[in-house]
């Protein structure tokens, strides 16, 4: 069931109790992995609501700002910056790991592979 706010005379989704839920416990800082086993869920199911929030943020943004605006599009990069931010970190982790790994795990176990 999704509530709707009034923004210039055209309605505007409102977060519903869950996703607000979702949207607390990133402003608090939680990741999605931390948010999955909090709420004893898939990651995937926490994916698919933060999406739900990006897309009603979007639409509001639409809303309060028909016309096409800098500060708009900031709005909706930020976003989908964050989770290219994100998909960046984790490949340069896994590149560090595939590269040090070896040579880590030799020093730290004496262990040849």
């Amino acid at each position: 069931m999704m509530s709707e706010v009034d923004i210039q005379g055209q309605q505007a989704p409102e977060l519903t109790r869950r996703e607000r839920e979702f949207l607390l416990l990133l402003v608090e800082g939680h990741s999605n992995d931390e948010i999955s086993l909090a709420l004893k869920i898939a990651r995937r199911t926490v994916e698919f609501h933060i999406g739900n929030i990006l897309n009603k943020l979007e639409a509001i943004v639409d809303l309060a700002s028909p016309q096409e605006h800098p500060l708009a599009k900031v709005g909706k990069d930020v976003g989908v910056g964050a989770a290219a931010v994100l998909i960046t970190a984790l490949a340069a982790v896994l590149i560090g790991l595939l590269v040090l790994g070896p040579p880590l795990w030799e020093r730290l176990s004496g262990f040849t592979p």
